[in-house]
């Protein structure tokens, strides 16, 4: 008995870790690309990794907007040129594991923009695994 109980143990626990730091991974490399594609000016691609559907949430000090287009709307307008764009930077400060399918991330981002001033906030990320793909749900900023 002892014996099965070692096996488990080596066998199933290992397993467990192995896919919340596989997650944790992809969810880096998800925000890593994000930086890549906004720093590219590339607004297609850092939206890329929203989920697109009219559910999606964008929370700042402006309220509450619904749906995928609206969100890319909303980045359009603010961000229209690579002036306003800058270069982004995130900082990841959790990373949190919410069940099999939902990841949570609270981080900071800073822009760098020399001609218009720099932007910095807070942000926190709802992410939801769909179809084998790990997507933005959720996406609260401030700043």
């Amino acid at each position: 008995m002892k014996l099965l109980q070692l096996a488990i143990f080596v066998f199933i626990f290992p397993n467990c870790f192995a896919q919340k730091n596989d997650s944790e991974e992809q969810i880096r490399a998800i925000l890593l690309r994000q930086t890549e594609c906004w720093n590219s000016n590339d607004l297609d691609c850092f939206m890329s990794y929203y989920l697109k559907s009219d559910s999606i949430r964008f929370v700042s000090k402006n309220g509450v907007s619904y749906s995928w287009g609206a969100l890319y709307e909303r980045y359009e307008k603010f961000y229209p040129t690579e002036k306003e764009k800058g270069i982004l930077q995130f900082t990841i400060l959790h990373i949190d594991k919410l069940g099999r399918k939902n990841i949570s991330v609270v981080g900071k981002f800073y822009l760098t923009r020399p001609d218009i001033g720099d932007a910095s906030g807070y942000f926190t990320l709802l992410f939801e695994k769909i179809k084998k793909e790990w997507l933005i749900v959720m996406d609260h900023t401030s700043g």
